[in-house]
């Protein structure tokens, strides 16, 4: 049994916590939905792994279980609860081999937080969880003290200058003439018909001068991309994967399920004339159309079982800083009320990351895409403790190992796509990520 307790937290950037010193290598989380509700996290109170294809029933059920060792030292009706935080691989059945550079990531991971702080609209809340087995006389007493520390603590590093911008020191490493290569291995394997689409992904490793700090990416996330879903995840003595989505994967929240499409992309026109020529074309183009289909389908498929009711809405353009995308939301309503952790198998992944029929297309990825994906295109979010929750497609994201960052993007190919294109389309999309990276160098 573990008890917790929530009181207001000071006025602060949510991120801010992440700098606190009493966390260094014990854990950071943060998850931001967009312009919504902020959550950042320290510390691991407890930590839930599991691989292989029943991984999500897996951490479903620990976090059910988890749930109910849970006990509020002070319940408050207008506080909020403790929250599970954390994501998965792309792939089920991954491990992070010696010399990876995913260090400590598992193929499933959700952790409840020692300490978590919640923005809500003006409202900012600390989360405390005590030691398992601590009793309750102790448990409040410790974590008052906890988190009264931490509140003082946070005043000050919220007025902390921004760290050392990194330099690059030797060009990045990743060959955009070998991605070609691989864009074309997966026409050939579409034109013969083992495929209909598959998501080819590009790295990028750029090596600085000083290791770039997570707190300042994020930042400069939350300025460039404030539309995204903006996340970071760093296991105990892990290495750090941040990024800004644009994509939900899902979202439960009482009875309502929600799903993103999101496939088919053009870059931003230099003026609002050319802009809007390219998002015309995007609308109309006949292989960005199909590539978009097929993931509504697969959505609208996957969820129709688990829904009385199920709403695919027009498909509308989506834009960004640096590229435009189609969009088509999914809403509907669950026939048995499961939460985000039992539902998210149906869907992941969509063949905006993955590709059609499903396992051929992990099939090849596995034995084409010169990679090791890890969390890339696998999904972060947050699952409160009645199972509710939200993940985003975890793409447009980097992997901090020291001074050495791994920058990730991709395209989806299917018949008609052309290697020069798509090329060019995942150069828009690291982009913005390099901008982020590099800012203010």
């Amino acid at each position: 049994m573990r008890y917790w307790l929530a009181m207001r937290g000071p006025d602060v950037r949510p991120a801010t916590l992440l700098r606190w010193e009493r966390a260094a290598g014990k854990g950071r989380f943060l998850y931001a939905a967009g312009r919504g509700d902020v959550l950042a996290a320290v510390g691991e109170a407890e930590v839930f792994v599991a691989d292989g294809d029943e991984r999500f029933a897996e951490l479903a059920a620990a976090g059910r279980n988890a749930a109910r060792q849970l006990v509020a030292l002070e319940p408050d009706a207008d506080g909020p609860e403790p929250r599970l935080v954390g994501g998965f691989s792309f792939a089920d059945g991954w491990t992070a081999g010696e010399g990876s550079p995913w260090r400590g990531f598992e193929a499933g991971r959700m952790v409840l937080p020692a300490v978590t702080l919640i923005q809500s609209g003006e409202d900012r809340w600390l989360i405390g969880v005590g030691p398992d087995g601590l009793g309750a006389a102790a448990s409040r007493e410790y974590l008052r003290q906890l988190l009264g520390q931490c509140g003082e603590v946070l005043l000050r590093l919220d007025r902390d200058a921004p760290g050392v911008v990194p330099e690059p020191i030797e060009p990045p490493t990743g060959d955009p003439d070998a991605y070609e290569e691989g864009v074309q291995s997966a026409i050939d394997a579409i034109e013969i018909g083992t495929l209909t689409k598959v998501a080819v992904a590009r790295e990028e490793t750029w090596t600085t001068d000083v290791a770039p700090d997570a707190v300042d990416l994020l930042a400069s996330l939350d300025a460039r991309f404030p539309d995204c879903f903006r996340f970071c995840v760093e296991p105990a003595d892990g290495a750090t994967f941040l990024g800004a989505s644009p994509e939900r994967l899902m979202s439960v929240r009482a009875g309502e399920v929600r799903a993103d499409a999101l496939a088919g992309t053009r870059r931003r026109g230099a003026d609002e004339a050319a802009d809007a020529a390219l998002g015309e074309d995007l609308l109309t183009d006949d292989k960005e159309r199909r590539e978009h289909v097929a993931v509504v389908d697969y959505l609208r498929d996957a969820l129709t079982p688990v829904s009385t009711t199920l709403d695919v809405a027009e498909t509308e353009l989506l834009r960004l800083p640096n590229v435009q995308h189609l969009h088509t939301p999914l809403r509907g309503q669950l026939v048995n009320g499961e939460g985000a952790l039992d539902l998210i198998g149906l869907v992941h992944p969509t063949p905006a990351v993955g590709g059609l029929p499903r396992e051929a297309a992990l099939t090849w990825l596995e034995d084409h895409e010169p990679l090791e994906r890890g969390w890339y295109a696998g999904g972060v979010g947050v699952v409160r403790l009645d199972g509710d929750g939200e993940f985003c497609v975890a793409i447009r994201s980097a992997l901090l190992d020291g001074a050495t960052t791994h920058l990730f993007a991709g395209a989806g190919i299917v018949a008609g796509s052309r290697p020069a294109q798509e090329r060019t389309e995942v150069d828009h999309k690291l982009e913005g990520l390099r901008e982020v990276l590099h800012a203010g160098s």
